[in-house]
């Protein structure tokens, strides 16, 4: 807390300063000024959140102080401390609405007095303010969600129906989202508002206002408005300067989406329409990257799109994987910015190009390491949320396929029938040799004979060992408990699986997370 005190006299402002417990009081901040018109200077480079001041200075009294204070700051409490006993000044603090009137020669206690009555007024003018802005957050954070459908709005509560009935009729809205990878609600308090502070301010300087909202954790909704409608060069330099805000707290992973601009409230809900159809195809473009409505985007031919596959596959059976990593850029260059594919027939896409690598190993006879990703294809690919995250994740699949194709040694026929099986099936807490052997069409006493001549371990050993591999991975995900891992694994007794773990390990799954990821 700051307090300014303003006294002609050296000596009382020592006084003061060295006899009161400051920092009991929560002043952490002290100003000195010898008269009005120097306290006024120190109030234009910090305004004080208390003003404790003399009656009578020199060039500027203390009542004109304080009336000059309060056309700034009609808040902040003062004290007034005076030698005299002058009923005009008494009159003037009354009429000023001072906290006290101290009389010199003060006495500590009572100056102390009345600089708690002070601190007390302060930090109860600071809840009502924080409070305050709470309800008109919640408010308007309502409101702008509430816009966002139409016909919304005639089912609004008080407090939500006058902040609608405060914004002048006849405004322009544009609706501009943030979709990020990065969780808005993991900012601190603090920083989100100095966040929609910046805009906020940033927005004034175009005569322009917002209302903004969160969804699903990934996503801001912005509603800017104002009496005229800007030109689209403002709204392209408005969404860099956000970008600028979003990577100076170290987001990188986000999309700004621009819809389009209309007039009158009861119509935002189109502009945010227009804004999600466009957020589909953000999709398609880099982190970072800005989408207006001002901009067309390219369109990928139906007959291109139908005939890729077939030209992967091709390219895979040719066993040159430079080529086949060409091809993949090609997809990723085709796609880039396109505006008439969806983000999920994307990922049909490349799903069907993840099945294409998965039939040629299969084809080739060479079983799925054990240290391949716990999530199935079809997972991942869903699990990523941009173009780029998919075109990372198939050359990475194809990079990993070709070097299983050089350096690995491949299976026999049965051998890779049960590696495949298990590699299926081994979430199964029923899976049992009997059930592999029934699949490969071998008595149970053969198979085993079998694959322990040609791996030097049994397959019980081999089953263990897979499933531990499995456990591991999913160990480095702290959301995955213990108990849910053992039984995604083929654990029914997590007690079990815990004493198997440490056998194999030498650690428990406890010990080994702390250890490997924490």
């Amino acid at each position: 807390m700051h307090i300014l005190i303003a006294d002609d006299e050296e000596l009382t402002r020592k006084g003061i300063i060295s006899s009161i417990d400051w920092d009991t009081l929560g002043i952490t901040k002290i100003d000195c000024a010898d008269d009005g018109f120097h306290a006024l200077e120190c109030v234009k480079n910090a305004a004080p959140d208390i003003l404790l001041t003399d009656v009578r200075m020199p060039r500027m009294d203390g009542i004109e102080l304080s009336k000059r204070l309060r056309e700034q700051n009609p808040d902040c409490p003062i004290i007034f401390m005076s030698g005299y006993s002058d009923k005009e000044y008494l009159k003037a603090a009354i009429n000023l609405k001072a906290v006290s009137y101290v009389e010199k020669p003060f006495v500590t206690a009572e100056i102390t007095e009345a600089l708690s009555e002070a601190v007390a007024l302060v930090q109860k003018q600071r809840l009502q303010t924080e409070s305050n802005q709470f309800f008109l957050q919640e408010a308007s954070s309502k409101l702008a969600l509430a816009l966002t459908q139409p016909g919304a709005c005639a089912n609004l509560d008080t407090a939500v129906k006058q902040l609608l009935d405060s914004l002048a009729p006849g405004q322009y809205f544009t609706t501009l989202i943030i979709r990020t990878e990065q969780l808005f609600f993991r900012l601190p308090d603090d920083e989100l508002r100095t966040f929609f502070a910046q805009i906020s301010l940033l927005l004034s300087s175009y005569h322009m206002a917002e209302l903004h909202t969160m969804k699903h954790a990934s996503y801001v909704i912005l509603h800017l408005y104002g009496s005229k409608k800007p030109e689209n060069h403002t709204f392209v330099y408005i969404c860099q300067q956000i970008c600028d805000m979003l990577r100076s707290r170290g987001m990188e992973q986000f999309h700004i989406i621009l819809g389009d601009t209309v007039k009158g409230s009861e119509h935002v809900y189109r502009s945010y329409n227009s804004a999600v159809l466009l957020l589909q195809s953000s999709f398609f473009a880099p982190y970072g990257s800005i989408y207006t409505p001002y901009e067309e985007g390219s369109a990928v031919s139906s007959t291109w799109l139908h005939q890729f596959p077939d030209r992967f596959s091709q390219t895979l059976a040719a066993k040159d994987q430079s080529v086949v990593l060409a091809i993949c850029e090609e997809l990723l260059q085709t796609l880039r910015g396109n505006r008439n594919l969806l983000p999920n027939q994307a990922r049909d896409l490349y799903y069907k190009l993840f099945m294409m690598l998965s039939k040629q190993q299969y084809e080739a006879k060479i079983s799925t390491p054990t240290d391949s990703p716990v999530q199935s294809p079809l997972e991942q690919i869903n699990g990523c949320g941009s173009l780029d995250e998919l075109h990372l994740l198939l050359c990475s699949a194809v990079t990993q396929y070709f070097e299983m194709l050089n350096t690995a040694v491949p299976d026999s026929s049965t051998l890779f029938l049960i590696k495949d099986y298990i590699s299926n099936n081994y979430s199964d807490s029923s899976l049992s040799i009997k059930d592999i052997s029934e699949h490969v069409h071998l008595s149970s006493s053969y198979l085993c004979t079998v694959f322990k001549t040609e791996t030097g371990q049994t397959l019980n050993q081999y089953l263990t060992n897979f499933r531990i591999e499995k456990a591991k991975q999913m160990l480095s995900d702290p959301r995955n408990k213990v108990n849910e891992i053992a039984a995604q694994v083929g654990y029914c007794d997590c007690n079990y699986f815990g004493k198997t773990f440490k056998k194999v390990v030498g650690l428990s799954p406890s010990e080994y997370r702390e250890k490997e990821f924490l």
